[in-house]
Parts: C-alpha cells; structure tokens; sequence
C-alpha cells in the first residue's frame, strides 16, 4: 500500500505481537480498541497525513478492533474489515464506506453471522438490512455513495479464516 502512496501504520494491538499487556476489561481506563484510537490519533498528528482522508482495515481480532475505531469515529472515511462481521452497532451511514471480506468456510463465520451458510443467508439477515440502502443487496456488489460515505459491499471468497 505504501508503493501506492498511502500512509500505512501497522499496529501490533496491546496485548499481541511485540506491544504490553492490555489493562483490565472491569477498569474504567480499559480500551477496548487496544490501541486502535491512540494509533490513528498518532497517525493523524503526522504532518504528511492527509487527516479527511483516513481509512483503516483489521483481520479477525484486529478487524474487530478497526470496526470499534471506525464506528465510534465518524471521520474514518473508509473500513475494510476481514475474517470479522458487522455487527448490529452499523447503521446505513456508520461505519463509512465499509467493506467486509469473510470466507466462505470461515471457521468463525456462525458465531459472528448467525448463519449456517454464509452466502445465501448473511445478505437477508436483519443486520444487513440496517447497513444496506437497498431491500435485496446481493455479494460482491458495491451499494450507497463512497462520497456520501454510505459504500457497502460484501464479499466472501472461497476460502477459510486467513
């Protein structure tokens, strides 16, 4: 992303990689983005970053991160989250220009959807009813208006949790 002149942060959330342990979940002073909001306010203090034009992406665990950052902050303009669902927090508008990636066989895919088989029963569901502006949307299309900030697209690959 960065060859292609993007500004690219790579968080190791606390708690993973190289970072430290996470406070508390029961602790009033708990993030419950695990650094995610510190980080895009880090990125967005650099003076190179264009800050009206910041989108974030997560995979699993940090795709559930990134979707706590984008949903809470109206300004992220843009979310790619795979190997995780939306949840029924999303409305038409928030979290902007979103795109979910799930594999069709993920090994998640029922405690995150609610549903047995992913592609006929995820684009029907109630969740998905709040998130798209259309009453049937189908996979792969993309709906609403990247500058209205209401794109949405599902995409689910033949493939697992990757």
């Amino acid at each position: 992303m960065a060859r292609r002149g993007f500004v690219v942060l790579n968080i190791d959330a606390i708690g993973r990689g190289n970072s430290g342990e996470p406070n508390n979940p029961r602790e009033p002073n708990f993030d419950p983005t695990y650094g995610g909001t510190s980080s895009l306010k880090y990125l967005r203090s650099l003076s190179f970053v264009k800050t009206d034009s910041v989108g974030i992406l997560g995979h699993s665990l940090g795709a559930e991160m990134a979707y706590r950052v984008a949903l809470n902050d109206p300004t992220v303009r843009a979310l790619v989250i795979t190997g995780f669902a939306y949840t029924s927090e999303a409305s038409a508008n928030l979290p902007q220009n979103m795109l979910m990636i799930m594999g069709k066989w993920d090994e998640f895919r029922k405690r995150m959807t609610g549903t047995r088989d992913l592609e006929k029963e995820w684009m029907k569901t109630e969740q998905t009813r709040r998130v798209f502006p259309v009453a049937n949307p189908k996979i792969g299309e993309t709906y609403g208006d990247f500058a209205q900030g209401t794109a949405r697209r599902v995409f689910i690959p033949p493939i697992t949790h990757v």
